[in-house]
């Protein structure tokens, strides 16, 4: 669902800890010594009387690090909202979105009819702003305004993030953040500059308000190691709320058969590639589903699959069976598989798919001397 937008994300990050580290060497260069090259001529980057001072050069790296972290972060959590609305309202009518949402969305629309004439909002067109609300709340097709859910009044500290995604029907995102495994990682890999994931982030905030204010002290600039620090900090966090809104998504338009689960990874092998387990429902190479656990929500790609040792494009369940699936990233076993349905799905007229994978086995019950038999073939396949 949101691989790419967190993929795109990693990618700026990393660029950014490129530039911190690119800058760190140049002024190293320039200002601390002068290279030379085998035959012992000087090279010269630069001439140091063209480039500013060592501290001011550190003040400028030390803001745009800080500003350009914080701002990634940020734009990525309200595009994580814009699809958020955007996969429900594709699929449930607007009075049975959550009652946050909607609440939410009611006082936005208010606050964008108070503010229309500034800036931000020039590009709305009013008319069709109040029409299109007045069609959601008539049960017609409908489009949701992402601006009147984007309106935040302070930095998204962890506890301002966490009021934000409720105001969206997203709950528990600090809970979420806290004890998602990149998270606990992070602050397992050494020395950080704080303990926790709320501190850290107000440290960041607080240095990147510093930074946009202009109250930088020779004593505030920060180690290139701090600031490959919120680098990765940020990268865990984003990666952290992208699987919080996934599976909040996948919760919400499951009671509308939009969302379904399709089975649970009984076994797992190639380091978690290889998921094996009781699958309900439809399946194809190139398909993407979704391993949900405790705090986890992994997005996967079908790469190929394997029914009684015979590969498949496709397969079609009525009843839980076993099935064999390489995924394209590792999953993890014991997790709970869900899959989403298209935007234009009808309900079919077919017998409705058991609502959970237990009802789905206890419907199958295949022996267990038969399920120990498909495992041996499996691990000698996708050996």
């Amino acid at each position: 669902m949101y691989n790419a937008y967190l993929s795109r994300t990693h990618e700026a990050i990393g660029a950014l800890a490129k530039h911190i580290r690119t800058s760190d060497n140049l002024r190293t260069l320039v200002l601390d010594e002068t290279p030379k090259k085998p035959n012992g001529a000087s090279i010269q980057v630069i001439a140091p009387a063209d480039a500013p001072s060592s501290v001011e050069w550190r003040i400028i790296d030390h803001c745009a690090a800080v500003t350009r972290i914080y701002a990634i972060y940020e734009q990525f959590a309200h595009e994580m909202i814009r699809e958020h609305l955007s996969l429900l309202q594709g699929r449930m009518p607007f009075m049975d979105l959550p009652d946050a949402i909607k609440s939410s969305y009611r006082q936005g629309l208010a606050k964008i009819l108070d503010k229309k004439d500034r800036a931000r909002f020039a590009d709305i067109d009013l008319s069709q702003l109040i029409g299109t609300y007045n069609s959601a709340l008539g049960g017609l097709e409908y489009s949701l305004e992402p601006k009147a859910m984007l309106m935040q009044e302070q930095n998204l500290r962890l506890p301002e993030l966490n009021r934000f995604m409720n105001a969206c029907g997203i709950e528990g995102v600090q809970s979420w953040i806290e004890n998602h495994r990149r998270v606990k990682e992070f602050f397992a890999a050494g020395d950080r500059l704080t303990g926790t994931a709320e501190s850290q982030m107000a440290e960041l905030i607080k240095f990147r308000n510093d930074a946009a204010h202009g109250t930088i002290d020779i004593s505030d600039l920060l180690h290139l190691n701090v600031h490959l620090e919120f680098c990765d900090f940020i990268s865990a966090v984003c990666e952290a709320l992208a699987e919080r809104v996934q599976l909040a998504g996948l919760f919400t338009l499951k009671p509308y058969k939009h969302a379904t689960e399709r089975g649970k990874v009984s076994e797992s092998m190639k380091n978690g590639s290889v998921a094996i387990g009781l699958m309900l429902g439809r399946f194809a190479v190139g398909d993407t589903i979704y391993l949900c656990g405790d705090n986890y929500c992994l997005e996967r790609r079908v790469s190929s699959l394997q029914l009684d040792s015979v590969p498949q494009e496709s397969v079609d369940f009525t009843t839980a069976t076993e099935l064999g699936m390489l995924l394209d990233a590792p999953g993890k076993k014991n997790a709970i598989i869900y899959a989403l349905e298209a935007a234009t799905a009808t309900v079919s007229s077919d017998p409705p798919l058991p609502d959970t994978h237990e009802e789905a086995v206890s419907a199958s019950k295949p022996t267990i001397a038969r399920s120990q038999r498909r495992y041996l073939r499996w691990q000698t396949n996708y050996r």
